[in-house]
């Protein structure tokens, strides 16, 4: 299809859910600019394929906001489509937040995928929710409805970096993670970002190009530390020693989001890289 065909088959989805406006970020599930081919949605849904932006999709108009190295490119790349170009941090064109604010109605609906949002940007969400009276849906995935040949998660090996490379243990770093946690009376602690979490277990992989991390999510308390991966990236060996020299308790990808409705106390986490769909789950 083409893009006009993808924007107009996304509109029939949002008028059958009863959305108004739908966002489409650049982010993955843990708020990465640069993201494995599986997570392109915005690219799909508006053919600008630079590593920033976001989509917003309304019943008559779409809009593309992305920021300074990309306005050339952005504008190449959307001629003739139907979507216009808003700068990003320019006097006199809005924010997205700004653009919602102003032309949403009271009633009418906001949808979006939770889990490619953060904390914060909910947060702004929410803010307009309260002053104009909207509706919120943030459990729609409706790109992976019209995205008939999309790339499934990647699968890349993980592999284990030397404590020579890394300078400490995985339990000496998860150690002094818990002594933080104590100073800040948390009992919970949920880690998303995969850069941190590449540091944290000293593990690194390839499921985004030229980035060494691996698609996977954290929880530490004080008597577990576990790591959220599909178990077939690692092998046997480096399981072996991941779970038995380190302590590290494997679990799969997806079990986050059953494991954090279990967790009592006060909880630690950074607003800006976990998922707005983490929170409110």
């Amino acid at each position: 299809m083409r893009v006009s065909e993808r924007i107009e088959k996304l509109r029939k989805i949002m008028k059958r859910e009863n959305i108004d406006y739908y966002i489409v970020p650049s982010a993955d599930f843990h708020q990465s600019e640069y993201v494995s081919e599986c997570f392109k949605a915005r690219a799909y849904i508006t053919g600008f394929t630079g590593s920033a932006g976001t989509a917003l999709i309304g019943m008559d108009k779409a809009i593309l906001w992305t920021d300074g190295r990309y306005f050339i490119q952005a504008e190449q790349q959307l001629a003739g489509l139907g979507i216009e170009l808003y700068k990003m941090r320019i006097p006199g064109w809005p924010s997205l937040e700004e653009y919602l604010s102003t032309n949403m109605k009271e009633g009418e609906c906001l949808g979006f995928d939770g889990r490619v949002f953060s904390i914060n940007e909910y947060k702004e969400f929410k803010k307009i929710q309260q002053s104009k009276n909207i509706k919120i849906a943030m459990d729609k995935d409706l790109i992976a409805e019209i995205w008939a040949d999309k790339p499934s998660m990647p699968k890349e090996k993980v592999f284990l970096h030397d404590v020579k490379y890394c300078g400490k243990t995985v339990n000496e770093k998860v150690e002094e993670v818990r002594e933080q946690m104590k100073t800040l009376g948390c009992k919970s602690y949920i880690l998303s970002s995969l850069d941190d979490i590449a540091w944290l277990f000293n593990i690194r992989g390839n499921d985004v190009e030229c980035t060494p991390v691996t698609l996977a999510y954290a929880l530490i308390n004080d008597k577990a530390a576990v790591l959220y991966i599909d178990k077939d990236k690692i092998s046997c060996e480096d399981k072996s020693i991941l779970e038995n020299r380190d302590g590290i308790t494997l679990k799969n990808y997806e079990d986050i989001f059953e494991d954090v409705k279990l967790i009592k106390g006060n909880v630690l986490l950074d607003p800006s890289k976990v998922s707005a769909f983490i929170l409110t789950n």
